[in-house]
């Protein structure tokens, strides 16, 4: 499932919205774990880079594993009812195993999302 997340942009532009894209059902502490894509550049993590696999992906883009977290499913529930977050579908599979896979090599992916994702996603 992909979501459109708006006020997660960079730093220098926090109004922009970047699209997540949703791991796993909710764990027993109803926790999702949620991706988002951004742009690539030079620098950026490379470990995952998408050209496809959803409409909002207009040019090459890549998993943004440092930005990896958990989130409450009431939370994004309500915040998708409220129309603060727009649901976006689905992901591409392929795309979607690419960034599945990624978690556990991303030298990004802060220790904390990889050990949630061992114990809930795997």
């Amino acid at each position: 499932m992909a979501l459109h997340i708006p006020g997660t942009g960079p730093a220098h532009d926090p109004s922009r919205a970047h699209l997540y894209i949703v791991i796993n059902n909710p764990c027993a502490n109803n926790l999702n774990l949620v991706v988002p894509v951004s742009s690539a550049h030079p620098n950026c993590d490379r470990t995952c880079l998408l050209t496809s696999g959803h409409e909002f992906i207009k040019h090459e883009s890549h998993a943004l594993y440092s930005r990896a977290d958990t989130v409450q499913k009431e939370k994004l529930c309500a915040s998708v009812e409220a129309g603060i977050i727009q649901y976006r579908g689905l992901f591409g599979e392929v795309e979607f195993a690419a960034v599945v896979a990624g978690i556990l090599i991303s030298p990004h992916t802060r220790p904390r999302v990889k050990r949630y994702f061992r114990e809930n996603c795997l």
